[in-house]
């Protein structure tokens, strides 16, 4: 589990449109409370990906700064997200044999290093690694087999990673910029814990991130995260559609969007006029409002669609149950519950992140879903370590790598 300094925690969101940093400091009920806000445009910076170093370290260190004059620290530790478009999702099986004793928690850090050993880590780190389902005899469904018989111990393993040289690129960025990372978040899980009830992540949820360039989907089931995935389109690309169809800006595009835009045409749509300035001339251009959404609306499909194929692609249908909650900037268009709704056939909800005191009005939506579940992540009672034996096996989170091989070297 993450340790504060001082009761503070420090949590930057790297994402392709913006990067947001919260300082907060824990209450005396443990609760986060926001002291520190700074966001800035990303530049340099992709998702996680590094595309120009110097450009990314002076957005971070911007967002960054502008916290610390509001928080009145300086932080040296932080806790970064990885983007949804440079993760993998594996669910990996392994079993061990416990000759009919009772299961014990050396028995499942054993059958925990045993999954483990078989991901391919050497071209890729580890961000989470959670037990998502045991098994004794071939019997799953049992969530903490500690204290109970069998032959053989089972697991199946949620393993969340990055390749290793994306990885290496993000960190030495972070640490040009003299931070220290106590922990990495993958964003759609972060956000999953900003925005998902305690229901819906026990019966089955898909939440739908939906950001500036992709759009990150992360199934919960049995409060666990048992899958994520990303498609490469989001909230820029309706804008991108808006000024290539009417010659205008990507400003003035976005703008459109915003005031004007929806993701399903009414009959009134067809009276309102929009005035649009087209690049390179001083004259304005009338269009009606339902051409604007009738270029907005097969992009919006396009994504809706492309979710709707992975999940019975991948045969997570039964995890995903019959919810969806989107979040994200995108998710806030207007009419995009309905057409989501429509097409995937499932209930809808859009979701704001639970609000944490400190928070400022304009930092409450959708958008900042990520960095408010990083802050619940930090703070998450549950975490756990699955290779400390005074731990329970219920939950654990990334990165046991260092214990892992530890524990395997001093126990085989």
């Amino acid at each position: 589990m993450v340790k504060p300094k001082n009761g503070i925690i420090t949590v930057i969101d790297i994402g392709s449109n913006k990067i947001v940093c919260f300082i907060a400091r824990l209450n005396p009920m443990h609760d986060p409370e926001i002291i520190g806000i700074g966001h800035q445009i990303s530049q340099g910076i992709r998702g996680s990906v590094v595309t120009d170093i110097k450009h990314a370290e002076n957005s971070i260190l911007a967002a960054l700064a502008d916290a610390e004059k509001m928080a009145g620290e300086t932080v040296e530790h932080v806790i970064v997200n990885i983007s949804g478009e440079t993760l993998r999702s594996d669910i990996i099986h392994a079993e061990v044999n416990v000759s009919g004793n009772e299961i014990n928690s050396r028995d499942i850090n054993r059958v925990l290093a045993n999954g483990y050993t078989k991901f391919d880590r050497d071209s890729y780190e580890v961000i989470h690694c959670i037990p998502i389902d045991y098994s004794i005899d071939g019997t799953y469904g049992i969530q903490d087999p500690v204290g109970m018989y069998g032959k053989i111990l089972g697991v199946d393993i949620h393993i969340v990673s990055i390749s290793s040289s994306l990885m290496f690129n993000l960190s030495n960025c972070l640490a040009r910029c003299q931070l220290n990372v106590d922990d990495y978040v993958a964003s759609p899980y972060a956000s999953g814990l900003a925005c998902l009830t305690d229901d819906e992540k026990r019966l089955g949820v898909t939440l739908v991130d939906m950001g500036g360039q992709t759009t990150s989907i992360a199934i919960f089931k049995n409060n666990n995260i048992v899958y994520t995935h990303s498609i490469p389109i989001g909230g820029y690309h309706v804008t991108s559609d808006i000024a290539s169809c009417l010659s205008t800006s990507l400003a003035s595009a976005e703008r459109l969007k915003i005031l004007h835009g929806n993701a399903i045409a009414t009959a009134a749509d067809d009276k309102e006029q929009l005035d649009i300035q087209i690049v390179g001339e001083e004259e304005f251009h009338s269009i009606k409002r339902s051409e604007l959404i009738a270029i907005i609306r097969p992009r919006l499909e396009e994504i809706i669609e492309m979710i709707n194929d992975t999940l019975k692609e991948k045969g997570l249908e039964e995890y995903a149950n019959q919810r969806i909650v989107l979040t994200g900037g995108a998710s806030q268009l207007p009419s995009i519950k309905e057409l989501s709704s429509h097409i995937m056939g499932k209930q809808v909800r859009i979701a704001s992140p639970k609000q944490l005191p400190g928070v400022a009005e304009s930092t409450k939506g959708p958008a900042f879903s990520t960095p408010v579940g990083m802050l619940m992540f930090a703070k998450q009672k549950g975490v756990i370590n699955p290779f400390d034996n005074e731990s329970s096996p219920k939950l654990s989170v990334k990165n046991f790598l260092p214990r892992a091989f530890k524990w395997v070297k001093e126990n085989f």
